[in-house]
Order: structure tokens, then C-alpha cells, then sequence
């Protein structure tokens, strides 16, 4: 085995490792994205949620100032929004 082979085969190995190496870190990179895409749907569904909240509690003001204003606080309170 003379030196040119050992030069070839130690370039072989190098491309090799670079190979497996890069196909790690696309592996890591992919994963990292998937997770990051999941964290951004469970912040749009937390955010969606917390504005419908934030209606219904506005909504639920309205209504409980008019029966308050009207003296119907002890009954069913009925109220229709505003359309949208």
C-alpha cells in the first residue's frame, strides 16, 4: 500500500464523515423546524382563543350592565349582539 492509496483512502474517509455529518445536522435543522411550525399553530389556537374569550367577557359586560341599568339583575338575561 503506497502512499497515494493511504492519501485515497483517507480522502474517501474524510467525504465520508463530512457526509454523515451534514445528513446529522439536516436531521437536527429538520426536526427543529417541525417544532418550531407546532409551536407557531399552538400559539395562533392559543391567541384565537384567548380573543374569543376576551369577546365573550365584553359581551357579558354589556349584557350585565343593561339588566343593572333596567333592574333585571334576578331573571334570564337576554341579549342579542351587534352584527358583525
Amino acid at each position: 500500500m503506497g502512499p497515494s492509496e493511504i492519501a485515497a483512502i483517507a480522502c474517501a474517509l474524510i467525504a465520508a464523515a463530512s457526509g454523515i455529518t451534514v445528513a446529522v445536522i439536516e436531521k437536527r435543522a429538520d426536526r427543529e423546524r417541525k417544532q418550531t411550525v407546532k409551536r407557531a399553530e399552538r400559539r395562533e389556537k392559543e391567541s384565537r382563543l384567548s380573543m374569543d374569550f376576551m369577546s365573550a367577557t365584553c359581551e357579558l359586560s354589556v349584557v350585565t350592565a343593561v339588566a343593572m341599568k333596567e333592574g333585571h339583575t334576578n331573571v334570564t338575561l337576554e341579549y342579542a349582539p351587534p352584527a358583525a
